[in-house]
């Protein structure tokens, strides 16, 4: 009797492990497989949004490449004569968002691409927040507001209020949101203190050997403070949050350091610490107050 109750509680566990097992696993697949079929694009549909982009590149209008993406979709067939479906709305955002890095890729944007650009932005009305271009639109705005600076012209690129007062006729020139400030904290902690080895030589004797001293050291390290907004103007750094603000005019900075997701400046005033930012593209961010500091 009790080996049978054995049994049957093994089957039993066994099937219930594999319940489990299938439930656990055919959702995670399933959501992977809607995320592919959102993102992917057909290589179809990948075919006329390259045909777009090099129409936009040479700034041909808006309404010969949108004839171009409709005479594209009308010949599209499978191999057995069947007709395609393409998704002409996603093979034009497909083929702006190629443009806007094609254009990243040129020596120097002109003036008229620029304009052409924005132009067809607005003809098509595809929003700058779009998902499927705001990467590609960002980095054509970063390389504008560089090339600005190379050029030794003053950005005026982002229409923003700031949270802080400015200076008379101080312009915003660029903004990043959610930046997270750290501070440079110490702390002293003890080190290499041991208490030896006991080795028992006989009953109730005992010999203990290896004992030493430890050491006290200190040590630096870096803890987030606040998250807020850091602002550069043509005059000033500034960082804003509810719990700590910051002004800092560029003539007052010794250095600035960077790696990929972090901005750290060098104040020049004496036993000043570093001001280390995080959360934003620190890299852009140093080649941006480096450019306005060689603009004064």
């Amino acid at each position: 009797m009790d080996v049978i109750l054995l049994l049957l509680t093994f089957i039993i566990g066994a099937v219930c492990i594999t319940i489990v097992l299938a439930l656990g696993t055919s959702n995670p697949t399933e959501k992977k497989k809607d995320n592919r079929r959102v993102n992917f694009i057909d290589p179809a549909t990948q075919i006329i949004a390259n045909k777009v982009r090099d129409k936009i590149m040479s700034e041909a209008p808006a309404d010969e490449i949108q004839k171009s993406i409709e005479n594209l979709v009308s010949t599209k067939e499978a191999e057995d004569g069947s007709k395609i479906r393409v998704d002409k709305e996603k093979a034009l955002l497909a083929g702006v968002n190629g443009a806007l890095k094609a254009c990243c890729s040129l020596p120097e944007i002109s003036k008229e691409k620029e304009y052409y650009m924005y132009s067809l932005l607005r003809q098509y009305n595809i929003s700058q927040d779009n998902s499927a271009i705001s990467s590609a639109y960002g980095q054509f705005v970063q390389r504008l507001l560089i090339q600005d600076l190379k050029n030794n012209k003053l950005p005026h690129r982002y229409k923003y209020t700031p949270p802080v007062n400015l200076e008379v006729n101080e312009i915003v020139v660029l903004p990043f949101f959610d930046v997270a400030l750290y501070e440079e904290r110490k702390q002293r902690r003890y080190v290499g203190g041991s208490k030896g080895v006991s080795i028992r030589l006989a009953k109730g004797l005992t010999y203990r050997t290896g004992g030493s001293k430890g050491y006290s050291e200190e040590y630096t390290y870096w803890q987030e403070k606040c998250r807020g907004q850091l602002i550069f103007t043509d005059k000033n750094i500034y960082f804003y949050s509810i719990e700590k603000s910051i002004k800092l005019p560029y003539k007052k900075v010794v250095a600035y350091a960077h790696d990929f997701h972090s901005l750290t400046i060098h104040p020049s005033r004496a036993n000043a610490k570093p001001l280390y930012f995080s959360n934003l593209d620190g890299e852009f961010a140093e080649e941006v107050a480096k450019g306005i500091m060689n603009l004064r």
